[in-house]
């Protein structure tokens, strides 16, 4: 049961493989690294971890049909975190779920996260992205050095800017949570008498 009553998931995690390759030194990708500091900011703010509910594709079965389970799981999550990069971009995959999470959540995008893994040029975002402000994890220094994606091969100490962002994503997300959660319907009574130890 996830943390928003009537929800399967509270976050499915839209993501392009080439993105959570790990580099050479990295026991995990960028990407498995990301949802695991996520998952552990957002079970602090909501109290409990075992209330929340995420969805990758790691979990498919290698027999299982591949499109019934993904979208099945996409229909029944609350909220969409999309990890933004080229490798997205380039997917039809990608593309594929964040077209069916935005036909089933409406003209509303206040379900969607958007990570950006890297700069994306706005006129190659969709519509419905362009005037999102989302969560880049990437930086400009200085002069004209290209921008530099935060965590790579992994998030250190040393890279504050790295956990100030993922903080704000954890605040944010977990704020969309909790008034999901708050406008939901209370269960029927025979729920809660079944719920009684």
């Amino acid at each position: 049961m996830a943390y928003v009553p009537g929800w399967q998931n509270d976050i499915f995690v839209s993501y392009a493989r080439v993105d959570d390759q790990p580099l050479p030194g990295a026991s995990d990708g960028w990407v498995s690294v990301l949802v695991d500091a996520l998952r552990t900011l957002l079970a602090q703010q909501l109290g409990r971890a075992e209330v929340l509910r995420m969805w990758r594709d790691l979990q498919i079965a290698g027999h299982a049909p591949l499109t019934p389970e993904i979208f099945g799981a996409l229909r029944g999550s609350a909220t969409l975190l999309l990890i933004l990069s080229e490798g997205y971009l380039a997917s039809d995959w990608c593309w594929r779920e964040y077209g069916e999470f935005i036909a089933l959540a409406g003209a509303s995008t206040r379900r969607v996260f958007v990570v950006e893994r890297m700069p994306v040029d706005r006129d190659r975002k969709p519509a419905a992205l362009r005037e999102l402000t989302g969560y880049p994890f990437w930086v400009r220094d200085r002069g004209d050095r290209p921008p530099r994606v935060l965590g790579v091969p992994v998030p250190t100490p040393a890279e504050p800017e790295y956990y100030h962002r993922l903080n704000r994503l954890a605040l944010e997300l977990g704020g969309e949570l909790k008034r999901m959660a708050a406008a939901a319907p209370p269960p029927p009574a025979s729920d809660l008498v079944a719920q009684r130890p």
